[in-house]
């Protein structure tokens, strides 16, 4: 086998410390998985133990929304896990980052360079799963037609902030 290429201006090193994570099966993706109960957040119970109350802490949290309507979150690491890690680069529903403090979900940015969502069918009641679970209730579309609509969203999730970056 011929040796691997490195470049002075890209070291073989780093190309290969900069990997970026992809999740190719469900046991690598479960400690992912978030649930979303009346409203709140939660990571499901594994292994016997009970579930608990999801939130996010410093630095970027980055979400999925898979195709089975799984939610995935975790920290976004620049250059070792994005958006397409969840699902090994295959298709989702959603993609963005959130904020999430004690199960309540108070941000949510619909951002991701790769998936590239937007908001058309952010309210739509037809998902399965049930509205009270704003991320089962959108998929990708244009950006919001007006403030009035944006205002209108936030009310109704009962978001301090919703954003399209």
């Amino acid at each position: 086998m011929p040796p691997l290429v490195s470049l002075q201006e890209c070291p073989r090193e780093k190309l290969q410390r900069e990997r970026v994570a992809y999740l190719d099966c469900d046991a690598e993706r479960l400690p992912y998985v978030v649930e979303v109960h009346s409203g709140h957040f939660y990571r499901p119970a594994h292994a016997g133990g009970e579930r608990s109350l999801f939130s996010t802490s410093e630095g970027d949290w980055i979400f999925v929304m898979s195709p089975a309507r799984v939610l995935f979150c975790n920290r976004k690491r620049k250059a070792s896990f994005h958006h397409t890690s969840f699902l090994g680069g295959g298709p989702c529903l959603a993609a963005g980052q959130l904020i999430v403090q004690d199960g309540v979900l108070s941000e949510l940015y619909l951002h991701s360079g790769h998936y590239r969502p937007t908001d058309q069918h952010l309210c739509e009641p037809s998902c399965s799963g049930g509205p009270d679970f704003v991320l089962r209730l959108f998929t990708f579309s244009a950006p919001l037609a007006s403030e009035y609509r944006q205002q209108r969203l936030m009310k109704h999730h009962k978001l301090q902030h919703l954003s399209y970056i």
